[in-house]
């Protein structure tokens, strides 16, 4: 994946492309500290998400860890728009229950977590 200017490198350490093995999103989860992979196409618009829930379904149905991130990925994330306020965010990971919230411009290319 060839970086896109205003992407920082920490966020970029949590992208992943849909046709990579598990087995990279497992070393995304475990050294990306953020508990969350953002799975992302060339121009970083976010496909889907993967989480250690994600994973261990995974396991749980003996799916390879050579197999596609895309099989196993949440292809409907929880989100929130560049713009939103502090107060709406924190809402929105309440009313969800997530761990992590990717915040996502109008072409839905990630920009923060």
């Amino acid at each position: 994946m060839t970086p896109r200017p205003g992407m920082n490198d920490s966020l970029r350490k949590l992208c992943i492309g849909v046709d990579a093995p598990i087995t990279t999103a497992v070393a995304v989860l475990t050294h990306g500290g953020h508990q969350i992979a953002l799975i992302v196409d060339a121009a970083d618009r976010l496909l889907g998400i993967v989480t250690d829930y994600d994973i261990r379904q995974a396991i749980l149905k003996n799916v390879e860890l050579t197999t596609a991130v895309g099989t196993v990925m949440q292809r409907s994330p929880i989100v929130a728009r560049v713009g939103a306020s502090e107060t709406e965010v924190a809402a929105i990971i309440r009313r969800h229950k997530v761990a992590q919230l990717p915040i996502v411009d109008a072409d839905d290319r990630v920009v923060d977590i």
